[in-house]
């Protein structure tokens, strides 16, 4: 527990309004967008 309140402070997430499924979704989100900037790069 003390883990993911630690991830979702450093994202500024509000762990005491959050699930950990929307943090999840939210973490994947931002990944999503990393890869899209990283392979958009490439080309």
């Amino acid at each position: 527990m003390e883990n993911d309140k630690a991830v979702m402070e450093t994202y500024g997430f509000n762990w005491n309004k959050m699930a950990e499924s929307d943090c999840v979704a939210e973490l994947m989100e931002m990944h999503e967008e990393i890869v899209k900037d990283e392979e958009y790069g490439k080309k």
